[in-house]
């Protein structure tokens, strides 16, 4: 990367175009195109996106044009920083996160992250899914994993798993020597309800609705892991997604299938405004691959 190089990037981070660009530095446009290709090409990092005949920056660049800022005069530090940029290599990641998700899987996703990432800073946020959707849109959170029934306008949002609630419960409860549970049998036992501001809520109340059964609720709590919790002291019975149930099978909890079935379907959230950077693709991808398994041992 040499000085001329430096010297375009930066006019055009500064004035927001190549043409601006160009009249900074006195040259024509088509000339501020060629470096900035050669230097994309040259560095093998993406630093604008083309968006109606605009150059975007990318994360990448954003980072880049600090080291610039701060080091405009030496060219040592700007292409260290372009070697870390190239191979992912440090940077910051904040992801939000249901709490079915969050609180069972997601710890082992990280540390299969952070062994081959280990510079690389996370921020974790167990949060509702509205929350998680909030967070993203607004640019404090760079990814999410959310439940379905939200809305996903202003984000770009990617189905990660479709599966059924389960129902979990004791070893010693009687329901535990059926191979399924019909929404019927739950009728008058001792149910164990998510909060009725959350969005497990709607999803684990809408079989009864549909069969137009009250359960007996005999706790409301805010999170999954709770009420499998409280199920394997067997206080009630419970309505949970199978991937925070399978945390608790090793531990005794009774997983069963639900009938008739609940379906969920949770999603990965992200800016719709820029695209992921090379650490968050790498996090994106291990999220992916996690699901991707987790559907297989659904089956």
């Amino acid at each position: 990367m040499n000085h001329r190089e430096v010297e375009v990037f930066r006019a055009v981070m500064q004035t927001g175009s190549a043409t601006a660009a160009a009249g900074l530095l006195h040259t024509s446009q088509s000339a501020i195109s060629k470096v900035i290709a050669q230097m994309q090409r040259r560095s093998r990092v993406k630093l604008f996106e083309l968006r109606r005949s605009r150059l975007v920056p990318t994360p990448e660049a954003t980072v880049l044009y600090r080291s610039v800022v701060r080091s405009y005069v030496g060219l040592d530090l700007v292409r260290q920083t372009l070697d870390e940029l190239r191979t992912g290599g440090t940077g910051r990641i904040a992801i939000g996160a249901a709490p079915s998700f969050a609180m069972g899987a997601l710890p082992r996703i990280v540390r299969a992250y952070t062994v081959n990432n280990p510079n690389v800073k996370l921020s974790l946020q167990t949060i509702n899914s509205s929350l998680v959707k909030d967070g993203v849109v607004s640019g404090t959170l760079d990814m999410g994993v959310a439940l379905k029934d939200i809305d996903v306008a202003g984000v770009e949002s990617r189905t990660l798993l479709k599966t059924n609630l389960v129902c979990v419960m004791s070893a010693e409860h009687p329901l535990a020597e059926r191979e399924e549970i019909s929404i019927d049998d739950l009728a008058r036992i001792p149910y164990l309800a998510p909060s009725r501001d959350s969005a497990s809520r709607a999803l684990s109340d809408a079989p009864f609705v549909a069969s137009g059964i009250v359960p007996n609720v005999v706790v409301e709590t805010t999170y999954a892991v709770n009420i499998c919790f409280l199920a394997l002291q067997g206080v009630g019975v419970g309505l949970v997604n199978p991937l925070i149930a399978a945390e608790f099978a090793p531990l005794g909890l009774q997983v069963r299938r639900l009938v008739p079935e609940q379906p969920i379907e949770m999603l990965l959230l992200l800016p719709s405004s820029r695209p992921p950077s090379l650490l968050a693709q790498k996090l994106i991808q291990e999220i992916e691959d996690f699901f991707a398994g987790a559907a297989k041992r659904l089956k």
